[in-house]
């Protein structure tokens, strides 16, 4: 979960408040240009940016996950009767670690957003067209594995996943 970086206190309570309408463990503060954080900038108005799942294929734990989380949204807001079901313990802006391609090749992920991992342990690795294994990625601490890639292609550089502290 993502919500804009505001200085209105208020305002980001409100936008924590909103984000914990879902189901979620973190959320993450941003300053990101071109999206919700826009109408934050501009009308001060509290967005958040529910993230779950990839493009495809679509699964029914994510698309259950957004519907639960916007009409809990719609009934914090006073939209749809009855009250929120809102999570009670959410972490903001834990530590966390980006991951990357050391070398370009295919990334063979081994543990799935979502999933615990214990420090060292092995989260996927890259191979080249062989199956040969150019990088090894490991957790750095234990946490959760958070923002997997959604392609198998890997370029030097590229974002593999994120590991958050827990």
């Amino acid at each position: 979960m993502i919500i804009g970086d505001s200085k209105n206190p208020e305002t980001k309570k409100r936008m924590v408040e909103m984000a914990s309408c879902y189901d979620t463990l973190y959320i993450r503060t941003t300053d990101i240009k071109g999206s919700t954080k826009e109408a934050l900038d501009i009308y001060g108005i509290p967005c958040i940016t529910p993230e779950s799942g990839t493009p495809y294929p679509v699964r029914e734990e994510e698309i259950a996950f957004h519907h639960d989380g916007i009409v809990n949204v719609m009934k914090y807001m006073g939209m749809l009767k009855g009250e929120p079901e809102m999570r009670k313990e959410v972490s903001i802006d834990p530590e966390q670690v980006r991951l990357h391609a050391e070398r370009g090749g295919l990334w063979l992920q081994k543990v799935p957003a979502g999933g615990r991992v214990s420090k060292g342990e092995e989260l996927g690795r890259i191979v080249d067209l062989f199956g040969d294994t150019l990088q090894v990625v490991k957790a750095p601490f234990a946490g959760v594995v958070n923002n997997s890639r959604t392609s198998t292609v890997a370029y030097t550089g590229d974002t593999l996943l994120y590991v958050v502290k827990a």
